[in-house]
């Protein structure tokens, strides 16, 4: 389990996780053992299979469906992340209010795991608009 724990540090490295105990988490519900003893990721691979097509790489246009959400918004924002970028949130302030939590060492998909981070998503939860 060891070297899954590894691989996943590679995959996972703009992840924002430092805790080793954060990492043997992750990798005891990311990865199962198979018959014959060797490992797999817990998810179907092909997921990321579009991903990688050059030509899927344009960027996506999300405005219509920004401007249609009515409700409070919390954005999370992995300060790393090449996909959502700072001018993409100058831009989102543009049309709508929302508070910005960033995260300084992660990328587009902010790990959530440190307390820190669980208490603020949730104390904001907790408010009332």
């Amino acid at each position: 389990m060891a070297s899954a724990k590894e691989h996943l540090k590679l995959i996972y490295a703009q992840s924002g996780i430092k805790d080793e105990e954060d990492w043997d988490y992750l990798t005891k519900y990311s990865v199962i053992s198979t018959f014959g003893g060797k490992y797999k990721m817990n998810y179907d691979p092909a997921i990321t299979k579009g991903m990688n097509n050059a030509s899927n790489q344009e960027d996506i246009k999300l405005w219509s469906v920004w401007n249609k959400i009515k409700c409070r918004i919390l954005v999370i924002h992995g300060m790393k992340s090449q996909v959502l970028t700072k001018s993409t949130i100058k831009k989102m302030k543009e049309t709508k209010i929302f508070d910005l939590y960033e995260i300084k060492y992660a990328g587009h998909a902010p790990s959530l795991m440190n307390p820190e981070e669980i208490n603020y998503v949730k104390s904001w939860l907790e408010k009332k608009s």
